[in-house]
């Protein structure tokens, strides 16, 4: 017999969280200060602020550095509530990693104090992890190897019951409703930008209607929503995945492409870089890309239809929010605009 302990909770959509509302910020020294009273986390110093594509409006969360109880933590205060808790998540990956016998792990959770609807915000004390993620801008063959072994290991993972309730939307619909979404919150962050092509419009819509007949009867999948390159680290032999926030459901491989995906847009940061560098680090993602679907017995189109998925989300959104007085930008964007007419005639 069920009950309502046996359900699972709702995933989260994070982006659909950008326009919501959030004090946040004007709050936030506030916050610090009535957490380490309450918890005993000795505050060092601010980390970052986690807002949405142009950081200009509401901030969802923020990090500090700090202690825990003599060990170096990282504080995060969750400012939007979540449909399910980040250290449901934790809990659920960590049990579910040791199951499945793999080196890798989310950070261990040293203090967790829920949502509270009143003080309207979530905390959860985390390990500090070490080092640096293993995959720099720019990347090396090496270093993607480290990343591709720990995105296999985390693979295996998969084989445990999913911990959330699956998206009762199929995904020929849910995918080009969420790239409307997009482009609305697009129109509202960035209608002026003057990296915005009046031929874009067509091209997302293009792919979008493409999307929606080739995704019919394709199940989504549950998987972690961010598996990026500023999310793997190693400590000693273990993998450590951050942003345990985003496990969802998605479309197949959407695991595999993401931190391609968000690596180049991180690309313009890196000073004097040039377009054939640009073309060469593109290159050797795919170089790791192509072999996925072999690998784990999926079709060459599976991971083309997530790339296209992918694409449109940087023309859309993702690449507007890279540095747009960086030479490559413009380049980086205009290279996203030929993969989407290129995987459009692939995949008709």
């Amino acid at each position: 017999m069920s009950n309502d302990t046996d359900k699972k909770p709702e995933q989260n959509y994070i982006a659909g969280n950008a326009l919501k509302g959030s004090d946040l910020a004007d709050r936030e020294e506030e916050i610090v200060r009535e957490i380490a009273a309450s918890s005993g986390f000795v505050v060092d110093k601010l980390i970052s602020r986690s807002g949405w594509w142009d950081h200009s409006g509401p901030i969802g969360a923020f990090h500090y550095s700090g202690t825990f109880e003599g060990k170096p933590a990282i504080m995060k205060v969750q400012g939007i509530k979540p449909s399910s808790s980040e250290a449901y998540h934790i809990e659920r990956f960590q049990q579910n990693a040791h199951a499945a016998s793999v080196p890798l792990r989310p950070p261990h959770l040293y203090f967790h104090m829920p949502w509270n609807d009143s003080k309207r915000y979530e905390v959860l004390i985390l390990e500090a992890l070490s080092g640096a993620p293993v995959v720099g801008v720019p990347t090396t063959a090496h270093q993607l190897s480290i990343f591709f072994q720990a995105y296999y290991d985390y693979r295996k993972v998969l084989t445990q019951e999913p911990w959330v309730e699956a998206d009762p939307n199929p995904l020929h619909i849910l995918v080009p409703k969420r790239i409307q979404e997009w482009v609305h919150i697009s129109t509202e962050k960035f209608g002026h930008h003057p990296l915005r092509k009046s031929s874009d419009a067509e091209l997302i819509q293009e792919g979008s209607d493409l999307l929606a007949k080739r995704l019919v009867g394709i199940h989504p999948e549950f998987q972690h929503g961010h598996f990026s390159h500023l999310d793997i680290y190693k400590e000693g032999s273990d993998s450590v995945v951050l942003s345990n926030l985003y496990w969802s459901w998605r479309m197949p491989l959407y695991d595999a492409v993401f931190g391609y995906h968000w690596h180049r847009f991180s690309l313009p940061g890196v000073s004097g870089i040039t377009t054939a560098a640009i073309d060469n680090q593109q290159a050797l993602w795919m170089s790791y890309l192509s072999t996925v679907p072999q690998k784990l017995g999926y079709s060459e189109a599976s991971l083309k239809m997530v790339l296209l998925e992918r694409a449109i989300a940087g023309i859309v959104l993702d690449g507007l929010s890279a540095d747009r007085h960086h030479p490559v930008t413009p380049y980086i964007l205009d290279s996203v605009r030929d993969e989407i007419s290129r995987l459009i005639v692939e995949l008709q």
